[in-house]
């Protein structure tokens, strides 16, 4: 055990580097605690579990980067939790811990994907620079996966900017509920295609994906386009109308311009948030739908609520908010950006920049972030007769 007067002294140089997330499942009570001290004292964010089957729950329930996994417990075994684990597509990377050498076992815990194998006594040093390895494995893995998901267009989103690879690793966790998000952003950051990330990922993927802009609609037509209308609801309803709700059944429905919905109509949907039900205009049958709801705004809207919008809307729409960053703060896509526009273009009309041009994109800060970039992108290409 060190002094409490080191213990003191790490977390200013270490805690401040990282957070690594770290599960220890081990049935040895007090290695449990003295390795959760003198870990927590490096920075890391740590949780324990003192048999394999509380191991597999608290694996469940969150998503650690590390596990220090001990190998002989009973009841389940480290090998089977790792099998459980395996099974359940679990994103962590395993160290095994053991105080009985096995070959065998070895092998058969690094083919089911553990990073690591020690045999107990193992010293704090050593199992510190393992828990950073594996972390660093294990973000190489995610930025791959998304990477390879990018390449197959799932959202069609680019990007190489870590900031925005972490916000996309967000939204696949997000993904995986049914939480509903809200995207915040300048316009032009790309919320929509966000959106359809969301969507992508999820297991409603297989269903319809609706986008609704607030702000394009005139006032008294919101409600009959979200909820639809019966036969007769007003003049010209010569037969009843699906609205966009009802449409988007068992998939998604993307509001944009949220704030931009009327005072009279957030009641209406909060209430078909909340209780997945709605009326037509005209009508009097109450229909049930399975909707996700993401929504997306450039405005402030927590300075809103209250002053023009519903404070309960706001709380229920923020579930999870994720904020998209600007072009400017994300300048290392825009070469990939670009390459990705041009390559889009008809081929009569693609050009390739030289050095000094792009040079003189990245310099500048695009107010109207992406859109901006691919419009002026496109209007060169168009009216330049040569590269």
């Amino acid at each position: 055990m060190k002094s409490n007067e080191s213990r003191m002294e790490r977390p200013s140089t270490e805690a401040r580097k990282r957070n690594i997330s770290v599960c220890i499942i081990d049935d040895e009570e007090s290695l449990v605690t003295v390795l959760k001290e003198e870990l927590a004292d490096r920075g890391f964010d740590v949780e324990t579990a003192l048999n394999g089957s509380d191991g597999i729950r608290a694996l469940e329930k969150r998503e650690f980067d590390v596990c220090l996994l001990d190998m002989n417990m009973p009841g389940l075994n480290g090998l089977e939790v790792l099998k459980k684990a395996f099974e359940q597509a679990v994103h962590t990377e395993f160290i095994i811990q053991t105080a009985y050498a096995n070959v065998q076992t070895a092998v058969e815990s690094i083919r089911l994907g553990a990073y690591d194998y020690v045999t107990k006594p193992c010293s704090l040093e050593r199992i510190t620079l393992l828990i950073r390895k594996a972390h660093e494995k294990r973000v190489i893995k995610r930025e791959s996966l998304i990477h390879k998901r990018l390449r197959e267009g799932r959202g069609g989103i680019i990007t190489h900017n870590a900031g925005m690879l972490k916000i996309l690793a967000e939204a696949e966790k997000v993904a995986r509920t049914d939480a509903t998000v809200l995207l915040l952003g300048e316009s032009g950051t790309g919320k929509e295609l966000m959106a359809e990330y969301i969507h992508a990922n999820s297991s409603r993927s297989g269903g319809p994906f609706i986008a609704f802009n607030s702000a394009a609609i005139q006032e008294n037509l919101i409600e009959s386009e979200l909820f639809g209308y019966e036969k007769g609801a007003f003049t010209g309803a010569n037969s009843a109308k699906e609205g966009l709700f009802e449409l988007a059944d068992g998939g998604t429905i993307f509001l944009d311009e949220i704030g931009e919905i009327p005072q009279q109509m957030q009641v209406k949907l909060l209430r078909a948030i909340e209780k997945g039900s709605f009326y037509k205009v005209g009508g009097t049958k109450e229909f049930k739908v399975d909707v996700r709801i993401v929504a997306a705004t450039n405005q402030d809207l927590r300075k809103m609520a209250g002053q023009g919008f519903r404070e309960d809307l706001y709380y229920r729409l923020s579930s999870v908010r994720l904020v998209l960053p600007p072009l400017r703060e994300r300048k290392d896509d825009i070469p990939v950006l670009v390459e990705d526009f041009l390559a889009r273009l008809p081929a009569g009309y693609r050009k390739t920049f030289d050095g000094a041009a792009l040079d003189l994109l990245i310099k500048y800060d695009w107010p109207g972030n992406i859109r901006e970039l691919k419009n002026v992108l496109n209007r060169a290409a168009i009216l330049t007769d040569s590269d």
